[in-house]
């Protein structure tokens, strides 16, 4: 992959970031407007994040403060994937179990969208 490709899925990854981090009314009309289930988000955040954290890393897009965050919100995902959260959103929306989801997004957005020159590189190779 180009450094164009990286460019390209952090772009989405910030959509999606943006999306979980929206109020609830704005999420439903883009479940509706794709006609998507909910667990369609979280499946787009999980291909857009912890799985290209190396591209991101490459291109320097992310720094330490970042990946934490990204772990962060994936593994909420992830846990409200197993309990089951993720298939009902009448029960979703009622469970204070989304709005930590919207706020662990909110947080990741402020640390994606800081400019390069404020991101720490990564010491990949620690002496």
């Amino acid at each position: 992959m180009g450094d164009g490709d990286g460019v390209d899925a952090f772009q989405a990854l910030i959509n999606i970031v943006t999306l979980i981090a929206s109020p609830i009314e704005e999420q439903e009309f883009w479940l509706r407007s794709h006609d998507e289930p909910l667990d369609e988000i979280r499946i787009q955040f999980e291909d857009l994040s912890t799985s290209l954290l190396p591209l991101y890393r490459e291109s320097r897009l992310v720094d330490a403060a970042d990946e934490i965050a990204i772990t962060e919100l994936d593994e909420h995902l992830r846990h409200m994937a197993h309990t089951r959260l993720m298939y009902d959103w009448t029960l979703t929306k009622e469970t204070g179990a989304w709005r930590r989801a919207q706020d662990l997004a909110s947080e990741l957005l402020v640390l994606l969208q800081r400019p390069p020159s404020e991101k720490r590189p990564i010491d990949t190779h620690p002496k």
